[in-house]
């Protein structure tokens, strides 16, 4: 059986407040992410629509100008016993419901 190459649930959600609700990303990819690719997967509504976003993962400055999100690796056996890794972020969506 073979692993979805992206893959994004959500693993939390809470009400933070009157009208006011938090609910966090978990992005797993076989290739690593950009922080424009987070961007686009944000923008095409994968990653929720409130007022405020923002990634937990750390970001990274290139010597090019260039930035990424420091991937969390995370190793998974597939059924015929290959381990493949995977590349992990998370990011989070708080949203305003009165708005």
């Amino acid at each position: 059986m073979s692993h979805p190459i992206l893959q994004i649930e959500i693993v939390d959600g809470s009400k933070l407040g009157n009208c006011y609700y938090s609910q966090t990303y978990k992005i797993t990819s076989l290739s690593p992410l950009n922080k424009e690719d987070i961007e686009n997967l944000r923008n095409s509504g994968f990653l929720g629509y409130g007022q405020e976003f923002g990634v937990k993962n750390d970001l990274i400055h290139y010597d090019n100008n260039n930035t990424a999100y420091e991937p969390i690796l995370e190793s998974l056996t597939t059924s015929d016993g290959t381990e493949q890794e995977y590349h992990v972020y998370y990011t989070y969506n708080r949203v305003d419901s009165s708005d």
